[in-house]
């Protein structure tokens, strides 16, 4: 069962098993509203349900992945005082979604066109593997433009990823990523011309769909908890995991296509 909703600041479609959810605020660049995390994380829980969804892609209506945090939305009247608890429900929608995307059992590929700033690189760095067009960009703008902190995620994820002095740099000096050397830093997959964005991105998605979904949920689980495990406790998880899909029909249908010098025809259980 597809999502039927119609939503203001999304876009959503389904095909061939794989849900694509378009942040769909371009007169914005796609910058985030509260009413936008909130339809994002609706739209996420629905392909979570969706038996139909074996995978995702997230990307940006027009000619932006995501700018960030709509200033304009949060700024506070001139004079008013702010309120913090009503300051940090975006901060919180955020996290939770962060959570959501990388607890969601089926995997998510996000495709990135043009900037993907502030928040918009959190939520980038949440998908499973990133497609970026050769004109995107990723860039820290939390400290340097409104001067706060990032958030849903960032500093987690970068530090995973790049280390502890390269993180600072990213965060400290707002500096630009240009999709190519994202690449060599090893946070995006692959760099792509832009008008192949979107096809590569789905192409992406649909064989992954079309993949033992079940050993991919599991390698998803593992990878996102790795860097919190000690080495026995990986085994441990290996094994109870390994366990599981040793009794499933994919795995029968591997082993068989394999010795019959056939192409496997996975179903997903």
């Amino acid at each position: 069962m597809t999502d039927q909703r119609t939503y203001e600041n999304i876009l959503v479609d389904v095909r061939e098993n794989v849900c694509t959810i378009a942040f769909n605020r371009p007169e914005a660049r796609n910058a985030v509203t509260n009413a936008l995390l909130v339809e994002l994380e609706e739209a996420l829980l629905a392909a979570k349900a969706d038996p139909e969804v074996k995978a995702l892609v997230l990307t940006g209506a027009g000619r932006g992945f995501c700018a960030g945090a709509d200033l304009k939305a949060i700024q506070a009247p001139e004079g008013a005082e702010r309120n913090v608890v009503d300051d940090l429900v975006p901060v919180n929608n955020g996290q939770r979604l962060t959570k959501l995307m990388l607890n969601m059992e089926k995997p998510i590929v996000g495709a990135v066109n043009g900037a993907a700033a502030g928040a918009g690189f959190s939520m980038a760095l949440a998908c499973d593997l990133i497609v970026a067009s050769k004109s995107a960009f990723f860039v820290q703008t939390f400290a340097t433009v409104v001067g706060v902190l990032p958030d849903c995620g960032s500093l987690h994820f970068l530090t995973q990823l790049l280390g502890t002095y390269r993180a600072k740099q990213l965060m400290f000096l707002g500096e630009r990523v240009p999709a190519e050397k994202a690449c060599e830093l090893g946070f995006v997959n692959e760099v792509v011309e832009d008008d192949a964005l979107q096809a590569r991105a789905f192409e992406i998605a649909a064989r992954l769909a079309k993949s033992p979904t079940v050993a991919i949920r599991f390698i998803k689980q593992l990878v996102n908890r790795a860097a919190s495990l000690n080495l026995e406790e990986s085994f441990q998880l290996e094994a109870f995991a390994q366990a599981i899909c040793f009794a499933t029909d994919d795995f029968r249908e591997g082993t068989s296509s394999f010795v019959e010098k056939r192409a496997p025809q996975f179903k997903g259980r």
